[in-house]
């Protein structure tokens, strides 16, 4: 998790918070995350895979 924020550049702390469900992410945070996964941002709401 320190890697992923690290390469999405958002605070591990913040990045803890979303993976818990104490907070919900704002696009731009989802965003960040998706480029620190190196996948398009759709991917994090496509449910159906």
């Amino acid at each position: 998790m320190e890697k992923l924020a690290e390469l999405s550049d958002i605070d591990y702390r913040q990045l803890s918070y979303v993976e818990l469900g104490e907070v919900n992410p704002t696009i731009s945070t989802a965003s960040a995350i998706a480029k620190g996964l190196d996948i398009p941002l759709k991917d994090l709401f496509d449910f159906s895979q």
